[in-house]
């Protein structure tokens, strides 16, 4: 009876572990998951934090969104382009910084990072890419210029269609606005 016992937990607990492995392939970035949104990052202030707007959306959304009260930082805000991984710093003195997500968040969100533009710290953020391979990837920016479209990354020694294919999501040739 014990034997059996045995037996039966010994097989429950391999299968309950074979189930729980994680899948293998790609991460699917955020950003894919929720298509037809922009993400846009407000720091420094109240209502801080990432918010998902409609495309097209303006200024009074992301005020809406992060529930600002503060009047000063709405009129900030309503001058304030509001585009895909835009960034809003709300410095020590009040005022209004405008910039990019750094290229981490970018990545966790699915934003794409412009390959002539990214440094090779940032590029190897990039699920498939290794450092030596964006260390290429920024050499071959430095001697030949940028990037004309994303299909020009396959000259960069180490990548070929199928690793192309698999960072493509992750990659554009442009801000991306």
């Amino acid at each position: 009876m014990l034997a059996v016992l045995l037996v039966g937990l010994a097989i429950y607990g391999f299968s309950s572990f074979k189930i729980r492995q994680p899948g293998q392939g790609a991460p699917i970035p955020l950003a894919a998951q929720n298509q037809g949104f922009i993400a846009v990052e407000l720091r420094g202030s109240e209502g801080e934090g990432i918010y998902f707007l409609p495309p097209g959306a303006s200024p009074q959304n992301l005020i809406d969104a992060a529930g600002v009260k503060n009047n000063d930082l709405k009129e900030r805000l309503l001058s304030a382009k509001i585009y895909r991984g835009a960034l809003f710093t709300v410095t020590g003195d009040g005022s209004l910084q405008s910039g990019e997500m750094a290229a981490a968040t970018r990545v966790a969100l699915g934003i794409p990072l412009d390959v002539n533009r990214a440094s090779a710290k940032e590029l190897a953020l990039v699920p498939g890419i290794e450092e030596r391979d964006a260390a290429r990837i920024v050499q071959r920016r430095r001697e030949k210029g940028n990037f004309s479209s994303l299909a020009d990354i396959k000259d960069v020694p180490g990548i070929k269609e199928k690793k192309l294919e698999g960072i493509r999501v992750f990659l554009s040739t442009g801000w991306g606005r």
